[in-house]
């Protein structure tokens, strides 16, 4: 509920409707986290793409979290989103926070699936590895 929110009040605000918020976010002195900040800020593609797809991806984040493959792109697309603002704008906990919560919304079923591809994962990436080092 808290990103459809955000959202509805985002379009209000002229910044964010005309695709320049991050711009004026990564520009603002508090959150200068790193030098890449002013060449993220004066690259017309990166702003623009990254408050729409912020805006974009705060309305649906509701509805496709319910969805079973869907909440693993909503997911995936906050993780970057949360990161984004975890480096550029030095704001730590609150990401941090806000990205274990996804937690929530996976099953434990689902879990064990994971787990049993990042071991499969594991296991052929050790393969290949052993095979170039001994072939």
């Amino acid at each position: 509920m808290i990103y459809l929110v955000s959202a509805l009040f985002k379009f209000n605000a002229k910044v964010w409707f005309s695709g320049v918020a991050t711009y004026y976010t990564l520009q603002i002195e508090r959150f200068k986290g790193t030098e890449l900040n002013n060449v993220l800020a004066n690259n017309g593609i990166f702003v623009t793409f990254s408050t729409y797809i912020t805006l974009l991806w705060e309305l649906v984040f509701p509805f496709l979290v319910w969805h079973k493959t869907g909440k693993y792109v909503v997911f995936a697309i906050g993780i970057a989103i949360h990161l984004g603002i975890y480096i550029f704008m030095m704001i730590h906990d609150f990401e941090i926070l806000f990205m274990m919560c996804y937690g929530f919304f996976i099953t434990d079923e689902e879990l064990k699936k994971a787990g049993l591809y990042y071991r499969k994962g594991i296991i052929l990436l050790k393969n290949k590895v052993l095979k170039k080092q001994y072939a």
